[in-house]
């Protein structure tokens, strides 16, 4: 039996995307376009805490490149498979 876990992004969320420009790291906001479902291989091991102890997660996606998500627009999910 294997443990999976799936990360439910709901529809409209903010995805916070950073990338690099010509050596300079620019950093655009765009709304989910649909649910995504990540598993656990997406995941960037990293977790960001703010000065008001909010939550962020990292991830990586084919379509939206490298973005992260705030804890409240996120639903882990636990499966035995």
């Amino acid at each position: 039996m294997i443990n999976q876990t799936i990360f439910r992004i709901k529809k409209g969320s903010n995805l916070s995307r950073c990338k690099e420009v010509n050596g300079t790291l620019m950093s655009n906001n765009i709304k989910a376009p649909k649910t995504l479902y990540l598993t656990k291989k997406h995941l960037v091991d990293k977790d960001y805490e703010d000065q008001v102890n909010s939550i962020f997660y990292e991830f990586k996606h084919k379509t939206f490149g490298e973005f992260i998500v705030w804890e409240s627009d996120l639903k882990i999910i636990e499966r035995k498979i």
